[in-house]
C-alpha cells in the first residue's frame, strides 16, 4: 500500500519543477496589483493565520472602510485568477506544441 503512495524521483523532479512554476506565476501575477491590492492580498491570502488580517484591520490601514477592503480584495482576487489563467493557458499551449 506505501508502495503506491511514493513517487519516482523523476516524478518528484517534474513535482518540483511545477511548484516553482506556480509560484514564480504567482509573484508575478501579484507584481502586477496595485500597492493597496497587494497589501491586502499578501496580507490576507498569503499570510500566516497568526499575521492574517481581518478586513476591519485592513481598511484601518488602508483608511478605508471594510466594505471598500472587500471590494479591493475582491478585485485583486480577480486580476490574479486572469493572470493565473493566462498562465496556464500558456502552459498548455506549449505542451501541447512540445507533444505535436
Amino acid at each position: 500500500m506505501l508502495s503506491s503512495l511514493s513517487v519516482s524521483p523523476e516524478d518528484a523532479v517534474l513535482l518540483r519543477e511545477q511548484q516553482i512554476g506556480v509560484t514564480a506565476a504567482v509573484a508575478r501575477a501579484v507584481s502586477h496589483l496595485d500597492e493597496r491590492e497587494r497589501f491586502i492580498v499578501e496580507r490576507r491570502v498569503m499570510a500566516h493565520d497568526e499575521e492574517r488580517l481581518t478586513l476591519i484591520e485592513i481598511g484601518r490601514v488602508l483608511r478605508v472602510s471594510r466594505e471598500r477592503a472587500r471590494q479591493l480584495e475582491e478585485r485583486a482576487l480577480r486580476k490574479l485568477k486572469a493572470a493565473l489563467k493566462r498562465h496556464s493557458a500558456t502552459i498548455d499551449s506549449r505542451a501541447h506544441r512540445s507533444a505535436a
